[in-house]
């Protein structure tokens, strides 16, 4: 698992790559949480190189959506493979935490920014 921050504006990319299972679900959180604890307030995680996504994965989005709500701030969650998807689709996180289709869409989202085209 490797997270990698990056700032476009006031919004934070957490591009994460390989799988998100138990074994590396510690490693998620702790670099997730560091998004957050570093006054991110829009967070967008990109999943466009995760290749599995286990509960213990889910629970780490969970807590750190919790915890950026807690402080006025938000998540979303774009670029998933179809197989990622469905895992969010099947927990009902859909229902919980906003998917995008892509990075750009997110971003724009969490900008407040519409797209007129």
């Amino acid at each position: 698992m490797k997270l990698v921050a990056q700032k476009k504006g006031k919004v934070i990319v957490a591009k994460v790559e390989g799988r998100l299972d138990s074994a590396v679900a510690a490693e998620f959180e702790t670099a997730i949480m560091e998004v957050v604890k570093n006054g991110a307030k829009q967070v967008v995680v990109d999943f466009h190189d995760v290749s599995y996504i286990a509960s213990a994965g889910l629970r780490v989005l969970l807590m750190a959506a919790k915890q950026l709500k807690a402080g006025g701030g938000v998540i979303a969650l774009c670029d998933m493979t179809p197989s990622i998807k469905e895992v969010f689709e099947v927990s009902g996180f859909d229902q919980i935490l906003p998917i995008f289709e892509d990075q750009t869409s997110a971003v724009k989202s969490l900008k407040g920014e519409r797209d007129v085209s």
